[in-house]
């Protein structure tokens, strides 16, 4: 009689289909933040890179560290945005509200702040490796500019 009660309990359950963790993320994410922190990261990373290339002047490091702290600053963004969208869950709940809908908005806050980092560290180590690089090598003169003369 157990066993019948057993296997009757089997069938009510609907099986998980397993996704991928790369499905998780998107799913967390949602297409704001799916197209908006890539987005940001490659607009960093290429805004750096050309400073570091073409910059010519004492400013150049004053620009990065302008530049530098905008996926950061987007992954926190949405962090708090998680957040948000977690309590409204709870707020309009009449009752107690189910985990599930409480763990999206849990879940794209922490899925944020992990892409968000992860895309961060390249940005951060090109440029650190490019300002020490500008660094060390000797100020050249500008092209096209006349070189500047000396007295003994």
């Amino acid at each position: 009689m157990e066993a019948d009660n057993f296997e009757s309990f089997e069938m009510d359950v609907a099986p998980q289909q397993p996704r991928s963790y790369l499905h998780f993320l998107i799913v967390s994410l949602g297409l704001r933040y799916t197209i908006g922190l890539p987005l940001v990261a490659l607009l960093s990373f290429i805004a750096i890179v050309l400073l570091l290339l073409f910059g010519k002047n004492r400013y150049v490091g004053a620009a990065i560290l302008t530049i530098l702290p905008m996926e950061p600053l987007m992954g926190m963004y949405a962090f708090v945005d998680g957040l948000i969208a977690s309590f409204q869950v709870i707020s309009m709940a009449g009752v107690a509200p189910k985990p599930a809908d409480m763990a999206e908005g849990f879940a794209m806050s922490l899925v944020a702040t992990l892409v968000s980092l992860a895309l961060s560290c390249p940005i951060f180590l090109t440029a650190a490796v490019g300002l020490s690089i500008r660094a060390i090598l000797p100020d050249t003169q500008p092209v096209g500019s006349a070189p500047s003369k000396t007295t003994p």
